[in-house]
């Protein structure tokens, strides 16, 4: 006999809103980017570094490698080596995936993965009537591969992944990991972003607001 379906949670935030405020630059850190020359900026069409993958959410942060090579608009992999300033390397990518901030103790330092990354074309000038379905955009995402060479090079060797910097009062950048949404887009269209994550029975735990972007009309 199947289980009875269960009602999905409440859509929230992955972090706690007034620390992650405190603590971070890019608060809301789990959001979707679109991968123009001012990340997020969106002014025309050919802003568009990645016309085929032009959105990604993020997941983790890298800052404080200093090699990167990012590979956002092109078809190579994620590479970096494993620099850190103020600690040990730290080859493995994972561990860098953004854990929770929250004022729960029991809840406070909760690993984002496992997700899958869900979206939804909203109303706008363009289109004003949508369907309103819900799309799965990734695969269940549980960890990054990642693998390392003689020279101590790190490459996540998974077109999913997007590397890419992302910069701060025209003074600092910030180096995050993607997950790349590889559903086409419409050009002047709006999609809202949903992170479904799972716990460690494969249950949805919760679903994180992820926001809004808005794509320039052709």
């Amino acid at each position: 006999m199947p289980w009875p379906a269960r009602p999905l949670p409440p859509v929230t935030s992955f972090d706690d809103p007034a620390l992650a405020n405190q603590n971070v630059v890019f608060a809301p850190r789990v959001a979707a980017v679109i991968f123009d020359n001012g990340f997020g900026t969106n002014r025309t069409v050919a802003d568009l570094v990645d016309p085929h993958y032009p959105v990604g959410i993020r997941i983790a942060d890298l800052s404080n490698y200093y090699y990167i090579y990012p590979n956002i608009g092109t078809t190579n992999f994620a590479q970096y080596l494993p620099f850190n300033f103020g600690a040990s390397p730290q080859p493995d990518p994972n561990p860098n995936m953004f854990h929770r901030l929250s004022a729960n103790p029991q809840a406070n330092g909760d690993p984002l993965l496992p997700i899958a990354v869900y979206r939804q074309q909203i109303t706008n000038a363009n289109f004003p009537r949508v369907s309103g379905h819900v799309t799965q955009v990734s695969p269940l995402i549980e960890s990054l591969p990642w693998t390392i060479n003689a020279n101590r090079l790190v490459t996540i060797p998974d077109q999913l992944i997007a590397f890419g910097s992302e910069n701060w009062d025209d003074r600092f950048n910030y180096n995050f990991l993607y997950v790349r949404d590889q559903q086409p887009i419409v050009l002047g269209a709006s999609y809202h972003y949903y992170v479904v994550r799972f716990n460690s029975q494969h249950e949805v735990a919760e679903v994180i607001d992820a926001g809004t972007v808005d794509f320039p009309s052709p």
